[in-house]
């Protein structure tokens, strides 16, 4: 990939530099508390953190959206050569084929080289995030990267999740979808609504078949820049029109079975259709990238599938774009639709030392993730032979012997790692709130440089209205729900539609609309 990842140093320059936005004093105050805030204390290196309120007022109502880049993680380092101070910060990923990796950093820089600083003026972009962790996508489009500090105007993006929250959908058949994806193309599809960007998301939030108790959970999130850009439609751009739809991997883990699911494909589809026929984007100025290359068993067609949804595919949009893309009036329109990925990453070099119980020389890293991030790996079901447990990589190191270092996470051994792509699963269960990393090697020739902690999650499938667990919302479970009305709601109930804590009259008619036959037929 192009992208860089922003060490501690670049993002004080970043921090440093005088743009045309200044982000909101509590964000100033927090970095420069952080930059500030390291401290050695008895040979050990200690991160402070500071909490802040969240300024963005206008962007995700009062609470603005859910900024990852000022979630960071206490670290130390009890034992090993520091030759330079770890860092840690949270970021998400897009999941390509081959369970590929393309982060948020990536993404951004992807965007600023290729499509902002090659122009004279920047292209309108909107973008669209329906997968897994997604808000974790805005913070570098906000603030920038090494490639352009300060960040970008001219664009707006909206995600069905934040940066640490899952996006969920439903696989009942004819019902196939993103929950907030779907919201939101009914918001901007012009046969139906034709709405603005920001009234889109906002519409989409109080969408029927969007329920309360899943907005809850997912935290959809949105910003601009300018606040003009609020304003704009998908084919507000008088220029050039181009669009990348990708969805990287559209498996499902319905009831323990994995399969290829149809609710990406489907919405994917409507959103092509959109394009397309309603808002003048030419065909072949679309490009559509999707799982192997292939549609999913029994999908409608319709859907022009350009190729796998490869990395390279991915980079591919951005380097060599359908048209070319010249300035201020030609708009861009990027979705994504597939599953997200959340990691930890640690950036820095430690050496290992002797060790004086052992033979073998070791290092060991300390920290305490954010409980945003516990909550996360807790909340994601994983399935060894779907998308994988969560898993420990190296991403450099500086081994020259090419010794096999040992890696234990919280005092269990992970396995042994020869070469850096190597991934180390783990047992979600051994992450708590606070954490030790060991490694350990043949001899002290070994320096550990950057590594990362990593989910990746899969689309749940929404059980809201399906009381009896079978899968189909149908009349059982309507009648389930009128039986009980006026009765207190327990956590997690499927039979409080609305999320208000009861379960009433009201409830059954919002789950009579995802009934998955005709009169809610079993």
């Amino acid at each position: 990939m192009s992208g860089h990842r922003l060490s501690q140093g670049a993002r004080a320059d970043v921090a440093s530099k005088t743009v045309d936005h200044a982000p909101p004093k509590c964000e100033s105050t927090h970095r420069l508390q952080k930059l500030l805030g390291v401290t050695l204390v008895s040979g050990i290196f200690f991160f402070a953190v500071v909490s802040c309120a969240w300024a963005t007022a206008r962007n995700n109502g009062a609470a603005g959206y859910q900024d990852q880049s000022l979630v960071f993680t206490p670290i130390n380092v009890p034992i090993g050569n520091v030759l330079i101070v770890p860092t840690a910060q949270y970021h998400s990923s897009i999941i390509a084929q081959g369970l590929r990796r393309i982060t948020d950093t990536d993404f951004a820089n992807l965007v600023f080289d290729n499509f902002v600083l090659a122009q004279a003026a920047f292209p309108s972009l909107n973008i669209h995030m329906g997968q897994c962790f997604g808000g974790g996508f805005i913070d570098e489009l906000d603030h920038g990267t090494a490639d352009l500090p300060g960040g970008m105007s001219n664009f707006t993006i909206n995600s069905a999740a934040a940066w640490s929250r899952l996006s969920n959908g439903q696989e009942t058949a004819s019902k196939q979808r993103n929950l907030y994806s779907n919201a939101w193309w009914v918001q901007v599809d012009a046969s139906i609504n034709n709405k603005q960007m920001l009234n889109a998301y906002t519409a989409a939030l109080t969408f029927p078949l969007f329920l309360a108790p899943e907005r809850a959970k997912q935290m959809p999130q949105y910003f601009s820049r300018p606040d003009a850009r609020d304003a704009a439609f998908l084919n507000s751009a008088p220029g050039t029109k181009i669009a990348l739809l990708f969805v990287g991997d559209d498996r499902v883990n319905v009831a323990g079975m994995i399969r290829r699911g149809q609710s990406m494909y489907r919405d994917a589809l409507r959103m092509y259709g959109t394009l397309i026929n309603l808002y003048g984007y030419a065909p072949n100025n679309v490009k559509v990238y999707y799982h192997d290359g292939t549609a999913p068993p029994g999908a409608p067609m319709g859907l022009p599938i350009d190729g796998p949804a490869t990395v390279a595919n991915f980079e591919s949009f951005f380097l060599a774009p359908p048209q070319v893309i010249k300035g201020e009036d030609d708009g861009i329109f990027i979705w994504i639709s597939d599953h997200g990925g959340l990691q930890l990453q640690f950036t820095g070099q430690v050496g290992l030392v002797a060790n004086p119980v052992g033979m073998a020389a070791q290092a060991q890293v300390d920290f305490s993730p954010d409980q945003q991030f516990l909550d996360a790996v807790a909340s994601t079901e994983f399935a060894k032979d779907f998308l994988g447990l969560p898993y420990l990589q190296l991403d450099s190191v500086l081994n020259s012997g090419g010794e096999p270092i040992s890696v234990f996470l919280n005092g269990s051994p992970l396995g042994t790692v020869t070469n850096p792509t190597d991934r180390l699963e783990f047992d979600p269960g051994l992450l708590t709130s606070t954490n030790s990393i060991r490694f350990e090697a043949p001899s002290f020739s070994v320096v550990i440089g950057d590594f990362s902690l990593n989910i990746q999650a899969a689309m749940r499938e929404s059980l809201i209205c399906d009381v009896d667990g079978n899968e189909v919302v149908d009349r059982n479970d309507i009648n389930a729900i009128f039986a009980a009305r006026g009765t207190a709601a327990v956590a997690d109930d499927p039979r409080d539609a609305d999320g208000d804590g009861m379960v009433t009259v009201n409830d059954a008619r919002i789950c009579t609309l995802l009934c998955a036959n005709t009169n809610c037929a079993p």
